[in-house]
């Protein structure tokens, strides 16, 4: 790949692509986007993948968009692989097509949706409809076959529906409107295309789904008028997810090589961007796999017949082969090897010992033990149970081969129905665990967001995170604020525009031993999307950038290094939690500031003051620093209210409180502590005399400047006094308060008398 430059790592030019997916989590998006992981890892590529959108703003899916897009075309990625087709669901094709066009020039693969100017990897869909439908039609005599279809301009949907149309002229069935229902590749749109037909007397006999969320959804609804599937009402999906195994009943359905798009999208861009020219389409194939929900009978049922029937009798080698065959289909692809050096053998023992268990009276649960032993070996490297199913059922089929004799025979089939249920309670305690496993893990990560929604401190919010993440798979981190002020970090989306800077808030990176609270001291620059050191540089990284957000206001960004079985939920969970954590927290502090805060003046209150002039009192006790208090006094206010109103004293206060932040510095802490009174505390250098003489100089000078400048109908005065901590010396906040009022209030008496009031 020599010609790629732009997206590689400076360190060992490893190529940076970016993933656009529209929700991590989603069924279909979910499998799809592990395929591209697992494929990038192998290729040695950094891959980060930009979400943009959230579960929970489905009604506005085009505000994360711009922000995502944005992000794309700063953060320096070689090329883009976006999930096309998941965009158009809910966005039209149009929209689609912009986005990838605001891009740029960065190359780009798009997925499941024909664009202009991109290649695309999809799958066979009209192929895979067609079949359904002739399954439908030829094997269980269907005749009023209902289409839910998917979003209108939706170029797979609309290639699936154009196939159930001309499945039905090859078929010669009449296309009937009322059959075709109007969908979105929902669950909704399934329970409604059944609900419309019932309610409206439609007979129909099954239900094909433009995808499976859709079959799910028309199942659901069939159950709930107590319509059983497939007796009554068979029911076919697109896609193959993987709850489409596991649902009840289990879906018959169209399967996409999910797994295989996420991969094939990535060979693309990536040859793409080694030749520098334009690639073609990939089309990968989609077949029909068939389950109860047609009307159909697993694998496993219809093998589960009586071995007492006529079979050939084949010689060792030739089952030995046939049970190999067999199996084959059944490894995992990137385990298979290991498997091929010592299958074979490992079969072959498991049948020497039930011919020993079978004809020798003085053993004992020697095959049982053989396949325990057999489930234990290779439970890492394939999915075992089934594997060893049709072990079992092969060898019981063809048990005159090994055993002659029939009490032989009979002692084999006890033995193996033994096994049977021995692998049974194998798979029952397999998924228990797993069961088990899954809930102390959902029970972490809901903790883990519970901490978090619970915790009004920005503080708190880190802890809890550089805490748990080690926990739940979550190796590196990056929390960032954009460089805004920090009272308020959002950015109303209406407002969006990138921000050149970002504020970085936790750097976490287990491996490194990094937790870096750096609470937006530390300043990088946005597209950057981490300072320097904290991510990972010496492996392919694999990255999930998500928008920290509320309501359509922007105030950040996570960033989550993903690590193999971390359930992609959590992201998106995590993500919502932190960013209403924050939120609150902005709003707690702003709460707190308000209410530190005199709302005449803008200066501190007497709250704020005490809480703000201990931790610098605290500060200058700790650096051995001297520090003074001011105490001033608003002359003549009463005078002021009785003879011109309240509105003009409030003036005067307004007034006296601007005198003093400009006689003061912009780092002194300058309060109203109530009425007339006024306060000011300052770290000082060198002596404290000559500091109040400068002070109080400074003072006379800017109300002079203040009368001349405001021609109100009286002149601005004000009296000060002050009291000091000199370094080494130890005395309250409230002892310096009371001295400088004392001396302030001494010399406002002395110039009373010297005016002869």
């Amino acid at each position: 790949m020599t010609q790629i430059s732009k997206g590689e790592s400076a360190q060992n030019k490893r190529p940076r692509i970016g993933v656009v997916v529209d929700a991590l989590h989603e069924s279909y998006q979910s499998p799809v986007w592990l395929g591209l992981s697992r494929a990038a890892e192998e290729m040695d590529v950094n891959l980060i993948s930009f979400i943009a959108t959230s579960q929970d703003r489905v009604d506005s899916f085009d505000v994360h968009y711009n922000i995502i897009a944005d992000f794309v075309r700063k953060s320096d990625v070689a090329g883009v692989i976006v999930f096309a087709g998941s965009m158009a669901e809910h966005r039209g094709m149009s929209f689609s097509e912009d986005f990838c066009n605001s891009l740029g020039d960065v190359p780009i693969v798009c997925l499941s949706a024909k664009l202009a100017n991109a290649p695309t990897v999809m799958v066979e869909n009209g192929v895979g409809i067609h079949a359904m439908m002739a399954h439908f039609i030829q094997v269980h005599g269907y005749r009023n076959i209902v289409f839910v279809k998917g979003p209108e301009g939706h170029s797979e949907a609309e290639t699936r529906f154009r196939a159930y149309c001309d499945a039905l002229t090859e078929h010669e069935l009449p296309f009937r409107s009322e059959l075709v229902i109007s969908g979105t590749f929902s669950e909704r749109s399934g329970r409604d295309a059944v609900r419309r037909l019932l309610e409206n007397n439609i007979p129909f006999d099954a239900v094909i789904a433009v995808d499976d969320a859709s079959a799910f959804g028309a199942i659901a609804e069939l159950k709930r008028r107590n319509i059983h599937v497939p007796t009554k009402v068979a029911v076919a999906g697109f896609d193959d997810v993987p709850l489409s195994q596991m649902h009840m009943p289990p879906l018959s359905t169209v399967r996409q090589p999910l797994d295989a798009l996420g991969r094939q999208a990535l060979l693309a861009l990536l040859e793409r961007l080694k030749t520098g020219k334009d690639v073609a389409d990939v089309i990968l194939p989609a077949e029909p796999v068939f389950r109860r929900s047609c009307g159909c009978f697993s694998h496993g049922v219809r093998g589960a017949r009586s071995n007492t029937r006529a079979e050939a009798i084949l010689d060792r080698a030739t089952l030995l082969n046939a049970m190999v065959d067999e199996i084959q289909p059944l490894l995992r692809s990137e385990t298979s090897s290991e498997w091929d050096t010592h299958l074979r053998d490992d079969v072959d023992a498991l049948i020497d010992k039930l011919v020993a268990d079978a004809t020798d009276a003085q053993t004992e649960d020697v095959f049982l033990n053989e396949v325990d032993f057999f489930l234990f070996k290779y439970a890492a490297l394939a999915d075992v149970v089934p594997v060893m199913q049709v072990i079992i059922q092969e060898l019981g089929t063809h048990i005159k081969t090994v055993l002659h004799r029939p009490t032989h025979r009979s002692q084999a089939a006890d033995i193996l129905q033994q096994a049977g249920a021995l692998v049974r309670e194998h798979r029952l305690r397999i998924v228990e665990d797993q069961h088990y496993q899954a809930d102390m893990f959902q029970l972490t990560i809901r903790e883990t967001s519970q901490n978090i929604i619970t915790s009004f401190e920005v503080r708190r919010v880190l802890d809890t995170i550089s805490d748990a993440f080690p926990k739940i798979r979550i190796n590196s981190a990056v929390l960032a604020l954009y460089n805004q002020n920090s009272r308020n970090p959002g950015i109303s989306a209406t407002e969006w525009s990138f921000p050149r800077n970002a504020r970085l808030l936790l750097g976490f990176n287990q491996r490194k031993g990094i937790v870096n609270y750096n609470r937006g001291q530390q300043v990088f620059e946005t597209a950057a999307l981490a300072p320097d050191g904290i991510l990972e540089s010496d492996k392919a990284n694999n990255y999930i950038f998500m928008p920290l957000f509320f309501h359509d206001e922007h105030f950040g960004f996570m960033l989550f290094e993903y690590q193999e079985g971390a359930p992609l939920f959590m992201f998106e969970e995590l993500r919502l939690h932190v960013s209403s954590s924050l939120k609150s927290s902005f709003l707690m502090r702003e709460l707190k500031n308000q209410s530190m805060l005199d709302e005449l003046t803008g200066l501190q209150n007497r709250r704020g003051f005490v809480s703000q002039g201990q931790k610098l009192l605290d500060v200058a006790i700790l650096n051995g620093q001297s520090l003074m208090l001011f105490y001033a006094d608003l002359d003549g206010l009463k005078r002021i209210n009785d003879t011109w109103g309240h509105e003009e004293g409030d003036r005067a206060i307004r007034g006296a409180a601007s005198v003093l932040c400009e006689t003061f510095r912009e780092q002194d802490l300058i309060a109203r502590i109530g009425g007339d009174e006024f306060t000011a505390i300052l770290i000082v250098n060198g002596s404290p005399e000559m500091v109040e003489a400068r002070i109080m100089e400074r003072l006379g000078r800017v109300i002079e400047k203040y009368n001349r400048t405001h021609h109100a109908s009286y002149a601005l005065s004000m009296s000060m006094g002050a009291s000091a901590i000199l370094a080494g010396t130890s005395r309250t906040l409230d002892e310096i308060m009371r001295e400088a009022d004392d001396i302030m209030m001494e010399r406002k008496r002395a110039a009373k008398a010297a005016r002869g009031q």
